[in-house]
């Protein structure tokens, strides 16, 4: 019977699991630097988004004329852009020393339960559904760590503050259609739940 690869209890379970995995126990220090993570990330979110009104800022002093602002905000604009930079670096070498972690957590134990009794033998030499563990362990640790640590990159667990954010000064622009106009379009954007399915089960057939 072929396998199906959905976003449902199963893969809940599994996800809870695997966070077990990477921060409790031994590991509880992949926690802090997590933790430190999701606070870098919030920092560039909100300074990010003071970069982002420089160049509104210019324009106001320029149709100004006024030069005493300009000033001043050439010297904001230049702290926030090496501020955006320094935060980002940091934020960049924080995620790779958290793979690095990551991967040596899930390595630890799966090799644990690989050379567990006789489990090596088993697979080894009575299991003709895995070729080769040693490479399959390395290659889907590899392949999880990689593809995960990308969405951590990406502020995954930050999106729902980001949102809120943004949502509060779309209000303060533009009123009540600002924070309407963004949840519509996240609603909408539900619609890829039905078309990624299909996606993950093709997805795991290939990786496997």
């Amino acid at each position: 019977m072929e396998r199906r690869y959905n976003f449902d209890f199963l893969f809940l379970k599994r996800f809870l699991q695997l966070h077990k995995i990477l921060y409790l126990g031994k590991n509880y220090t992949n926690l802090i630097i997590f933790i430190v993570l999701l606070a870098i990330g919030g920092l560039e979110t909100f300074v990010g988004y003071r970069v982002g009104l420089i160049s509104g800022n210019f324009y106001k002093v320029l149709v100004d004329k006024d030069q005493d602002a300009f000033l001043s905000t050439c010297l904001e604009s230049t702290a926030l852009i090496l501020g955006i930079s320094v935060i980002k670096a940091v934020k960049k070498f924080t995620t790779r020393r958290l793979l690095v972690r990551w991967r040596r957590a899930l390595c630890t134990h799966i090799q644990g339960i690989y050379l567990h009794g006789i489990n090596f033998y088993k697979l080894s030499l009575f299991n003709e559904e895995i070729d080769n563990p040693d490479q399959r362990i390395t290659a889907d640790v590899n392949s999880l760590v990689t593809t995960y640590g990308g969405l951590v990159d990406d502020d995954l667990f930050l999106l729902p503050i980001a949102t809120g954010y943004y949502a509060y000064k779309a209000y303060q622009g533009a009123g009540w259609i600002g924070p309407t106009g963004m949840f519509g379009l996240f609603l909408l954007s539900f619609i890829n739940k039905i078309f990624m399915t299909p996606v993950a089960n093709r997805t795991a057939q290939l990786e496997r």
